[in-house]
Parts: structure tokens; C-alpha cells; sequence
């Protein structure tokens, strides 16, 4: 997994966005909407504006510089919010280009409203955004496109999206990760996954009531990432993965292989953050072929039968060491017998008694 950064801003430096781009395929990978006759509204005529995600709120976003390589960066909604004020301060709301080319700035692109989407206070986002899984936090805007040329390229397809530009702090953010692997399926209700972020002490203050209630689900991958679910486990579900504060993010785009159940699954994430894929993994046990078996059998054949000589071989040569050993030893033991070894002459009882007399 890439490391993932926390960009962060300072009201007090010149860090912040200044510009926003049309582009042909934003960062954040959330497209426009255009609203025009060709739209299922059926205005009666053009309306020229253009509604899009200016950011993302806990998107995960790829990105790669000389000074630390491939990374993925994310705002949270803290960061949004004080992005947005400092923008607005100072006055940058019309500030357009095209492609985030400074020499290519748009005038007669005006932003008509800017809003955060907020389930609690029922601001959401359009209804085309639906699949786009957007979070609480994330800043939506609309341009009215008095430019010509520009409304032109929106309606053709060459822009697909806006992308904020700007100077950035990052922090790094390491993902809570589950070392010993325990991969079994673990079923997490809201209250206990509030008690683990925030501590129990202050869940006590908070009454229990069906919408702070809600089943979620648990899973390690095989590399120790920890990904949470709420409900199904199904296509197009969200699925993330928790930083070290507690704070979820979505998951990365990657395939994750999970044991569920008894069962190796891989679960595919796509650049949104949803399950684009769950698959079972089967392991087929390959039929080896019968030209197969011969081959390794005569191979097997051929090795034992050069082991065997080579044993049998070395056993001849030890037993002939062994036998000319014994020749030697028998020869020089006739030897010493035939120069005249002295026998011990044989004495009776009484012949031995007398010479210890004498």
C-alpha cells in the first residue's frame, strides 16, 4: 500500500487554494454535471451551469513527486472547511483556468453557490452524484458559463470536472493494521465502534437511539489491513479502512485477499472506494499428465540407479580395504610364530610349590 498523506493548510501563510481548473479528469475522480436541455430536466432552454465536486472530503487521491515518490493524499473535513473560508476571504471564487495552465485563465466563468454536503442538516448532494459515494464535508460548487468557448468544450466532453489548485502542507497518516492477521469476520456495532474511537466514558453521555446503532463488519487482509463495513458486504458497497485516530477513510484501490468465514476471498476496491468485486478463491489441484508422470519417473529412476551403483561401488571398494587389513595381520602373526616365540613350559602344582621353597 502507498503511504497516505493529510494535506493541511495555515491561515497565516500562503498555503490554500487559489484556482480552480477545468480539467478533463479530475484528481478526486468525480465528474461534473452540466445542466442543458440535454439534461432529464428538460429545461427550455440553455441554463449554462455547470455543478461539480470541487473536493472530496476523505478521498483518497494518487499522487507522485520527485521528493517522496508515489503517495496517496486526502482532506479531511476540518481541512475543507478552513480551505474554503480562506478561499472565499479572499475573494478567489472566479478564479478559473483550464488545465491548471496559469496562461490559460477563463473569464465569464462565475461561481453561482458553494456548499458542503451535510446529512444531519439535509443537504445532499444532487442525485447524479449518487454513485459517486461523496462523504459528509465535501464541497460541491456550480459555475454559470458565460464563456462562450468554455461552455462549448463542457458540453462536448472535453472537460469532465473541476480541480482545485493551491500550496498544501502534508502529514503522514498510518493505517490501523491488524499484525497477528486474525482474519476472521468480526461484527461491530455502532456503539462499540464509538467506543473504540472515542472511549466509553463518553458514549455514556450519549443516548442510544436507532440511527447511532448500525451493524458493521471487520475484515483483515492477508497484509494486516484492517477494512470496515457497514451491512453487506456487496457490489458498490463503501469500504474503508481506519487511520490511527480512528478517522475511516476509503479504501484504497486494490485487490484484498480475506479470509471470511473459512473461506479466501479477494475483494476488488475501486478508485471511489467501493467493492467493485468479491471473488472465492479456488485452488484447483492441476492433474499432472501420464507423459508427465513417465518422464519423472524415469528421471527418478535414472538418479536412484546412479545412487545405487555408486553405493554398491563403494561398498567393494571398503570390503577390499577390509580384507587386505585382515591379509596383513594374519601373515605377520605366522611370522613371529616361525622365529621362535617361546612357549611357557607347563608345571605341576608341586614343581610350582617346591621352587617357591627353594
Amino acid at each position: 500500500m502507498l503511504p497516505i498523506y493529510k494535506l493541511t493548510i495555515n491561515d497565516n501563510d500562503e498555503t490554500g487554494v487559489d484556482y480552480n481548473a477545468f480539467v478533463d479528469t479530475p484528481a478526486h475522480l468525480k465528474a461534473f454535471i452540466a445542466f442543458d436541455k440535454s439534461m432529464p430536466y428538460k429545461f427550455k432552454e440553455e441554463q449554462r451551469i455547470v455543478t461539480g465536486v470541487m473536493m472530496s472530503a476523505n478521498t483518497l487521491i494518487y499522487r507522485n513527486s520527485p521528493d517522496i515518490g508515489e503517495h496517496q493524499v486526502f482532506f479531511d473535513v476540518a481541512t475543507i472547511k478552513q480551505i474554503v473560508l480562506k478561499f472565499f476571504k479572499n475573494s478567489f471564487g472566479n478564479n478559473v483556468n483550464k488545465m491548471h495552465n496559469e496562461n490559460d485563465k477563463v473569464n465569464g466563468a462565475i461561481m453561482l453557490e458553494s456548499f458542503f454536503i451535510d446529512s444531519k442538516r439535509g443537504i445532499n448532494a444532487p442525485i447524479e452524484f449518487s454513485k459517486q459515494n461523496l462523504q459528509d464535508g465535501t464541497w460541491i460548487a456550480s459555475y454559470k458559463v458565460e464563456n462562450d468557448q468554455l461552455w462549448n468544450e463542457v458540453k462536448s466532453g472535453k472537460f469532465q470536472g473541476f480541480s482545485v489548485e493551491g500550496i498544501f502542507d502534508r502529514i503522514q497518516v498510518n493505517i490501523k493494521t491488524n499484525n497477528k492477521q486474525k482474519m476472521n469476520k468480526k461484527e461491530v456495532s455502532g456503539k462499540s465502534l464509538f467506543n473504540l474511537i472515542f472511549g466509553k466514558s463518553k458514549f455514556e453521555d450519549v443516548p442510544v437511539t436507532e440511527e447511532t446503532v448500525s451493524s458493521f463488519a471487520e475484515v483483515t487482509s492477508i497484509d494486516g489491513t484492517v477494512l470496515t463495513y457497514e451491512g453487506e458486504l456487496a457490489i458498490d458497497a463503501p469500504i474503508f479502512v481506519i487511520d490511527e485516530n480512528g478517522d475511516k477513510l476509503p479504501a484504497p484501490a486494490l485487490d484484498y485477499q480475506c479470509d471470511i468465514d473459512g473461506k479466501t476471498v479477494i475483494i476488488s476496491v475501486n478508485e471511489s472506494g467501493l467493492v467493485s468485486a468479491v471473488e472465492d478463491v479456488i485452488v484447483e489441484e492441476a492433474e499432472m499428465s501420464s507423459d508427465l508422470k513417465e518422464e519423472i519417473l524415469s528421471e527418478v529412476a535414472e538418479v536412484m540407479k546412479s545412487t545405487l551403483e555408486a553405493t554398491f561401488a563403494k561398498i567393494e571398494e571398503l570390503t577390499s580395504e577390509i580384507k587386505k587389513i585382515k591379509e596383513v595381520k594374519e601373515s605377520k602373526f605366522q611370522s613371529e610364530a616361525k622365529t621362535g616365540v617361546k612357549e611357557v613350559a607347563k608345571m605341576t602344582a608341586n614343581e610350582i610349590l617346591k621352587n617357591i621353597k627353594n
